[in-house]
């Protein structure tokens, strides 16, 4: 009787633990400053009224919503030092592709259950309480994980905008309509 408890104890453990994982890397970057290298937005001052602005996404945040966070950060800032507009000097977006297999995404050594077979098994291989019947899996694709990182040098302008520039931004404006699609960290 006690066999057949632990195995689905450990079961409900790893299912457990694996869904935590999940949700926490199923989560998109929320807009925040970057910290010990991780994602999130990033600014360098390199003349009173010209920055380098960058937002660094996971491999959940889509590049549009990298690109609105680079643009909304760059609109933050030209208002808290006081200009009304910027205009991008150099802006682009990086994507950083990472092929992975998909046994490599598994954890080591989970406690599989192999429907074919109908038996619980600890990893690859024998198990000593059962016959050893296990196989592997048979998943065997390559995955691209893709992030993305967009970088701006933006120049700040105080007044109206430059009429006719198409990469000049009203901060203000900018604001305004990227507000509602920002998501910031939870509590």
């Amino acid at each position: 009787m006690r066999r057949s408890i632990i195995p689905a104890l450990k079961s409900a453990v790893v299912i457990g633990c694996l869904s935590l994982v999940m949700a926490c890397s199923t989560t998109p970057t929320p807009y925040a400053p970057a910290m010990d290298g991780r994602k999130g937005f990033h600014e360098t001052r390199i003349e009173p009224d010209r920055w380098r602005v960058s937002f660094a996404g996971n491999a959940q945040t889509p590049r549009q919503t990298v690109e609105d966070y680079l643009l909304y950060r760059a609109a933050e800032l030209t208002l808290r030092e006081g200009y009304d507009w910027f205009l991008t000097v150099e802006r682009t977006t990086d994507a950083d592709t990472t092929r992975v297999h998909e046994s490599d995404l598994r954890p080591h050594h989970p406690i599989h259950y192999d429907p074919y077979w109908l038996h619980w098994s600890m990893g690859y291989g024998y198990d000593p309480y059962w016959v050893s019947l296990y196989r592997p899996s048979r998943v065997t694709e390559w995955r691209e994980i893709k992030t993305y990182e967009a970088i701006a040098e933006i120049v700040m302008g105080q007044g109206p905008k430059p009429k006719g520039e198409a990469q000049a931004f009203d901060a203000r404006q900018v604001i305004d309509n990227l507000e509602g699609q920002i998501v910031r960290p939870g509590p």
